[in-house]
């Protein structure tokens, strides 16, 4: 049982050793991520599903949430645009799939987004609003600069390639729950 479940190294490192593991974690990023890893055995993303999640599908009407909210914070205008658009798409999956299969899908392809906004954020980090690092020209003595240079889209299709290569049976029923850890009374009888 892991119960402050975060990344999900630990949870993941225990499904190889083939464990059956119970992974909690409160934060739903973590949760979407643990989801794709630890408790999906079997469902990965297509090349299909990639193109359909990067591309701007004519007459749908796309959200400015994250374009409007975080205007400045984390991102440029047209990077909070793409997240809009991918986290729609992502949604949009249900078009093609149903039940447990759409279920992992859509963990997978958020696990990757959110990998995606992680590395292209100064020292990986959301606690503040300072995209004013990634765009000031000035010389820089750390190696994000790279990472910053390349896009979104980039990262995307690295990072999803990397989630289905982690994708495995390890002939466990894994579970992954998103609670207060206070409140999981119905997971530590295990």
């Amino acid at each position: 049982i892991d119960l402050f479940g975060g990344t999900g190294s630990v949870s993941y490192l225990f499904k190889k050793m083939g464990k059956t593991v119970t992974y909690n974690d409160y934060l739903h990023f973590n949760y979407l991520s643990g989801v794709a890893l630890i408790e999906n055995s079997q469902f990965q993303l297509e090349p299909e599903d990639i193109g359909f999640i990067l591309t701007d599908i004519e007459g749908v009407k796309y959200p400015a949430f994250v374009e409007e909210t975080f205007e400045g914070f984390f991102f440029t205008k047209e990077e909070n645009r793409w997240i809009d658009r991918r986290v729609k798409n992502i949604k949009l999956l249900r078009n093609f799939y149903k039940g447990k299969e759409l279920y992992f899908k859509q963990a997978l392809a958020f696990h990757a987004l959110f990998q995606s906004c992680l590395v292209k954020r100064p020292f990986n980090l959301f606690h503040r609003k300072n995209l004013y690092i990634r765009l000031n020209n000035v010389e820089r003595s750390f190696g994000n600069t790279y990472a910053w240079a390349k896009t979104f889209e980039h990262y995307y299709k690295k990072f999803s390639a990397e989630a289905n290569s982690l994708v495995f049976s390890n002939g466990k029923g894994n579970l992954v729950t998103c609670k207060d850890v206070f409140n999981c009374k119905s997971i530590t009888h295990l």
